[in-house]
């Protein structure tokens, strides 16, 4: 073929006005083909633009554009779509994929001066053309190659009223709460402030409780429980039937309730459903006359030893106005 080169120079003679109209076409069998330049100097295309560079002040691109190379924008590049969706697209191709960290595609965001010290290096903006913000927000898709039916699904949704959504069962309202319809797992977890937990709590290693309010169910089942405190402690239950109770499950396990050397009160009456057995003095202290109920009282019962063989005295020591009373 023929390939005809220089420079194409084109007048408009007759007229010399700054008002004057001229254009540059480019024609193939009496039709207009790829190239027109008109009197502004704009260009347009209706063809396909292939070329290494393509520099110019402003790019109106109405179709698709396929850029394998490097996009240098120093301004604002705007993707717009009349009532339809504007969608940027970027479409990686590594064939040698080897770990799961590498990407075959990738939207980057940055400050590449070093010079930098304030503001922040980059971010992103939903805005909505209406005043009160509605509709606004950004959600984030992941899924296979179809961008429809059960290949893609929502991974995360950030709302225009500050609430995140992420799908799968977590959610941050606008009042900084977290909320998961399933489990919540970590190596660590530190809550500086309160934790309100309406459902069950399982901790399977050591919990420690400090200034914890639980006003459901609390159930330990480990092997050891241990509650200790340096000020008080209290167990109380507004429960006039119920009431508390101790160690009621497994029959046989004892139950030690004071130090050796301590002191326990008892505030109201005391039921004993077994024998009463004491190893120390039995001091009886009651205002009004004791009553017992038994109609035979017995006194050194258990004595080991033949018959006669006794030698210690038994009776009743009764102590009035300083002069001991013995009968026995």
């Amino acid at each position: 073929g023929y390939s005809p080169t220089g420079t194409i120079t084109t007048t408009q003679a007759g007229d010399t006005t700054t008002d004057s109209k001229m254009e540059f076409q480019i024609y193939r069998g009496g039709l207009q083909t790829a190239l027109t330049i008109d009197h502004d100097s704009n260009a347009s295309f209706a063809g396909t633009v292939t070329g290494t560079t393509l520099t110019g002040t402003s790019l109106d691109i109405n179709g698709s554009a396929d850029i394998s190379g490097d996009l240098d924008v120093g301004g604002i590049l705007h993707i717009t779509k009349a009532n339809a969706t504007a969608v940027l697209e970027i479409q990686g191709g590594l064939t040698t994929i080897t770990a799961v960290d590498q990407e075959h595609s990738r939207l980057d965001f940055g400050a590449n001066d070093g010079s930098v010290t304030g503001g922040i290096a980059s971010s992103i903006r939903c805005v909505s053309e209406y005043d009160n913000g509605a509709h606004a927000g950004i959600t984030f898709w992941t899924g296979q190659q179809s961008r429809s039916g059960g290949y893609l699904a929502k991974a995360m949704h950030i709302k225009n009223d500050l609430n995140v959504d992420i799908y799968g069962g977590l959610h941050i309202n606008n009042s900084n709460k977290i909320s998961t319809a399933g489990e919540l797992e970590g190596g660590s977890l530190d809550i500086n402030g309160n934790a309100d937990i309406s459902g069950n709590l399982a901790v399977d290693g050591i919990a420690n409780l400090d200034n914890t309010d639980i006003d459901g169910t609390f159930n330990a089942t480990g092997t050891t429980f241990d509650v200790n405190s340096s000020t008080s402690l209290t167990l109380d239950n507004t429960n006039t039937t119920n009431g508390v109770k101790i160690n009621t499950v497994t029959s046989g396990s004892p139950v030690t309730i004071g130090h050796a050397t301590s002191e326990v009160l008892i505030a109201d009456n005391l039921t004993i459903n077994g024998n009463l057995t004491t190893k120390g003095d039995v001091i009886i202290e009651n205002t009004t006359n004791l009553a017992i109920r038994d109609t035979i009282i017995t006194l050194n019962d258990g004595t080991s030893g033949t018959s006669g063989t006794d030698s210690s005295d038994i009776g009743i020591m009764m102590q009035r106005h300083g002069t001991n009373k013995f009968f026995g």
